[in-house]
């Protein structure tokens, strides 16, 4: 399983970075809509199993087109549009569930996790889109990777060392203290050696150096934030009875089980970008 990790890694790796870097945005926006189109099936697996069944279900559907219209407005920059689409997916989710109320006493509950579920994958993607189609957009995707793949490794081997702790036993066993913290070194390290060669980057990736002290700050907050994102998916599946999200990535799982952490570090860096960096 460990080596079926590395392999598959190795085979994403170049396709990913270089689609972050060859693709026009309309292309990126492309493929990021079928991959929230992915991760959406997957979380409604999770999450209301009996609605993924049938393949014309109105919350399903309605969903990966709220999902779609949010990634096509951020590639227009039409950022109204996305604000629109919210209020617009909990009436029409809110309104399709009240004939089967008596028969599906969860009515509610669904749309609540139909509300929550564009704000956790549709938004997030869009948020992706923004960033890649802004000014040195490709740094800062590739960026967001790396270090939350950084991070993620350092917390692996870290605890699979070190760990004594646990960390959070009830959602998951696994992850301890030491872990965390050794993720959280890692991400920041890696951030630094990124930042100190960031001006110096070949293939027009350059892009000025942020500043130390709130780089730093950036780092660890990401790094926080990607760990609380894999807690959380951690938490859907262990109330779903639910290994994996999915079996799409040999060694990893599904989408959802190896984009949980950028899902959760996508906002921060949004924020840092937006107000504080520039």
């Amino acid at each position: 399983m460990h080596l079926q990790r590395w392999l598959t890694a190795l085979v994403l790796i170049p396709a990913v970075i270089s689609l972050i870097y060859f693709a026009p945005s309309w292309l990126f926006a492309v493929i990021i809509g079928v991959l929230a189109v992915i991760a959406l099936f997957e979380y409604y697996r999770i999450v209301l199993p009996d609605e993924i069944r049938s393949v014309f279900s109105p919350i399903p559907l309605s969903g990966f087109a709220a999902g779609l219209g949010m990634i096509a407005a951020a590639s227009l920059g039409r950022y109204d549009i996305i604000c629109l689409i919210f209020p617009g997916v909990l009436v029409l989710t809110g309104t399709c569930v009240l004939p089967a109320y008596r028969q599906s006493p969860v009515s509610f509950e669904a749309v609540l996790k139909q509300v929550a579920g564009q704000v956790y994958l549709s938004l997030m993607f869009a948020l992706v889109v923004m960033i890649h189609a802004a000014p040195h957009g490709a740094t800062w995707v590739l960026m967001l990777l790396i270090l939350v793949f950084i991070g993620d490794t350092g917390a692996y081997y870290t605890g699979s060392y070190l760990g004594r702790h646990k960390l959070l036993p009830l959602v998951s066993p696994k992850k301890t203290v030491e872990g965390s913290l050794g993720g959280m070194a890692a991400t920041v390290a890696g951030g630094m050696v990124i930042n100190a060669y960031l001006p110096i980057l070949p293939w027009q990736l350059d892009m000025p150096q942020l500043p130390w002290g709130w780089g730093v700050l950036f780092f660890v907050v990401l790094s926080v934030c990607a760990q609380a994102g894999d807690l959380f998916e951690s938490i859907m599946k262990r109330d779903a009875g639910v290994k994996d999200s999915g079996g799409i990535m040999p060694g990893h799982g599904g989408l959802l089980d190896r984009i949980d952490g950028v899902l959760f570090a996508v906002p921060v860096m949004m924020l840092f970008k937006e107000y504080v960096f520039a």
